[in-house]
């Protein structure tokens, strides 16, 4: 439960992060109500991306996940009065498919973690049956 955790806050710290940068290359200032509105949405993504990610195994689960958030976005948009371009959903599609490969990368290293004690409980297991068939 605590790597889950872990690794949602580490993909809705990397969502925000990124979000916040390319709107500030962009010249966007922020007030406090704006940051709030981008991590509410960033944190709904995130949330539909893990879930969603998580209980779809369809080889097309990616795409419908970036159609997802491509919603949330819009959505979002209304509900908070932004001014989106078809460039600011596109950003948002890519930002999305960059979510997707670190949420691959976060889950392959804890997958190799739990490969790695696997491996040393196996070994640990081989040496005490060894040493029993030798006495």
């Amino acid at each position: 439960m605590k790597q889950k955790l872990l690794v949602h806050f580490a993909t809705f710290s990397m969502a925000t992060f990124v979000m916040m940068f390319v709107n500030m290359l962009s010249g966007v200032v922020y007030n406090n109500a704006a940051i709030l509105s981008l991590m509410v949405v960033c944190a709904a993504c995130t949330l539909f991306c893990n879930v969603f990610l998580y209980y779809v195994t369809a080889d097309f689960g990616n795409i419908l996940t970036v159609f997802g958030v491509l919603g949330i976005v819009y959505i979002g948009s209304k509900l908070f009065g932004w001014e989106l371009s078809i460039l600011d959903l596109v950003m948002s599609g890519v930002l999305t498919i960059g979510l997707i490969v670190a949420n691959y990368e976060l889950n392959s290293q804890t997958a190799k973690k739990m490969n790695q004690q696997l491996e040393i409980l196996k070994e640990a297991a081989k040496e005490a049956e060894q040493s029993d068939d030798l006495q």
